[in-house]
């Protein structure tokens, strides 16, 4: 502007000045909104670093997961190496081995060997005198326990007809009623290789190779599967005599895990107490599957499980949670995060456990002490938890934002009685699920061994029968006798 301003009117500078403060209006405008969006961008980057840094945590909590700090089963840990030995045994001061009053099993000699083998002298080693006839001072015995060499032996019955010289008529005795066909295998051979299958997870082929190794018979693929259906269709009413007793039982232990049928996927279900075991499997792996087993909503005792969702629907019955996952998940959240209160809440946890195991009474005020421990620790745990993990709210998005997993742990643990109930009722109520996870583990090893079921009513035949021998183990039967019970038509059962 080249104008002297002197030389304008007043109108001509307030013109000027009025365009001045406009341009200045506008530049002011420009930048606030420059501001604005540039400030909105950083908003918006903030929210993605953090979600990117919570995502970049939670792949590095996963590539840490194992066996070991998770839920995960030991069969996806596959070659990773475990940095570390997380086991929450404490080393003590006893020596390695068998401990004072332990119960050893040393082989010890029978009262009445089968046979006698007389090792006597006839000469003197010395003079060679004939000392025939000279009685023995002393008798030395050693025996040696052994098997008989297996051979297969084939009974024959002979039904005799006969003619009554009084009334004429011809009559002829009857076979044993396991005796139906011109020749069969009898008990002993069905019981082996029910035993082989189902006990020892033992292929079809594999079996035929053991009864052609050992016994030099020749059984076909169909022989096994029929004696397998024999032992199934006898055990019909006995499994339904299990699944009673189980729902008439004041605690049990539930799980589920993958069951490979044919080509397809089902899940096997186990349900299982102190004394009696029932499997079952079905394609569905929720509730829906639950209903048609149907233990689950018939029981209104307390449930012991890991805390799968679908379990918790049955409130007809109490719940108790698994505290060896809990200790799993805390010793993760504890390597995969910086947060104290993993370790608080394990010595807990642990404390309480150490006191049930020792066998001495607690009482209430203790109980009531270490309780009100938990809940204070577990409410400082929820306390940290929330400083650090601020839940991030994304623009747009509908919902809560997502929990971390440390809260959502947290919110497990929260539920006091059924967490704490092994320390609240110890006579009832278990520290962990392992009852159903060592009885479940079998499945797996069927797999492994054997492959997947090539049948549906394959799979019906190692439920029902593994069942079964489950059972009868776990009440300290002889599981030889109990299966030939089986094919012979009257299964042994326990007593309690």
């Amino acid at each position: 502007m080249n104008t002297n301003l002197k030389e304008m009117s007043k109108d001509e500078l307030i013109n000027i000045i009025e365009t001045l403060i406009e341009k200045v209006n506008n530049l002011e405008k420009t930048y606030n909104q420059r501001i604005m969006a540039l400030e909105e961008r950083n908003r918006l980057l903030e929210e993605e670093n953090k979600l990117l840094k919570e995502e970049n945590k939670s792949l590095r909590s996963q590539l840490k997961m194992n066996s070991s700090n998770s839920s995960m089963p030991p069969s996806t840990d596959g070659f990773k190496k475990k940095l570390k030995n997380n086991s929450l045994r404490k080393k003590t001061d006893k020596n390695s081995g068998g401990q004072p009053n332990h119960k050893g099993c040393t082989l010890e000699k029978v009262e009445r060997p089968d046979f006698i083998v007389e090792l006597k002298e006839d000469v003197c080693p010395h003079c060679s005198e004939n000392i025939e006839n000279v009685p023995s001072l002393e008798v030395d015995t050693r025996q040696v326990l052994d098997i008989p060499i297996p051979k297969i032996e084939v009974t024959e019955y002979r039904s005799h007809s006969k003619k009554c010289p009084s009334c004429g008529k011809i009559h002829s005795s009857k076979f044993p009623d396991n005796v139906t066909q011109n020749t069969s295998y009898g008990l002993n051979l069905k019981t082996l290789i029910t035993y082989l299958n189902i006990q020892n997870h033992i292929p079809y082929k594999r079996i035929k190779e053991f009864v052609n190794d050992f016994f030099q018979q020749n059984i076909s693929e169909g022989t096994i599967y029929n004696t397998l259906n024999k032992a199934y269709a006898n055990l019909e009413t006995t499994e339904e005599i299990i699944k009673r007793k189980i729902i008439e039982s004041p605690q049990l232990h539930v799980d589920e895990t993958g069951l490979y049928v044919e080509e397809l996927r089902y899940w096997m279900f186990v349900h299982s107490t102190n004394n009696y075991t029932h499997y079952d499997f079905h394609k569905k792996r929720g509730k829906e599957a639950m209903d048609v087993i149907d233990i689950l909503p018939n029981f209104k005792g307390i449930a012991t499980h890991d805390c799968w969702k679908p379990y918790e629907k049955y409130d007809q019955c109490e719940h108790s949670l698994c505290n060896a996952h809990l200790l799993r998940e805390l010793i993760g959240i504890k390597e995969s995060t910086d947060f104290n209160f993993p370790d608080k809440i394990i010595s807990i946890l642990l404390e309480m456990k150490k006191l049930i195991d020792s066998g001495v009474s607690v009482s209430e005020k203790e109980k009531t002490v270490l309780i009100s421990r938990y809940e204070l620790e577990l409410k400082n745990s929820f306390f940290e938890e929330r400083e650090e993990n601020i839940p991030i709210k994304i623009k747009g998005k509908r919902g809560k934002p997502k929990q971390s997993k440390a809260k959502n742990l947290l919110d497990r643990l929260s539920r006091t009685s059924e967490v704490l109930g092994f320390f609240i009722n110890p006579d009832l109520i278990p520290f962990d699920n392992n009852l159903a996870e060592r009885d479940i583990r079998m499945v797996k090893v069927k797999q492994k061994v054997s492959g997947r079921h090539r049948s549906e009513q394959g799979a019906k035949q190692f439920c029902r029968i593994r069942g079964y021998i489950s059972t009868v183990r776990k009440n300290n039967l002889n599981i030889w006798d109990c299966l030939r019970s089986v094919f012979i038509g009257n299964p042994i059962m326990p007593q309690n």
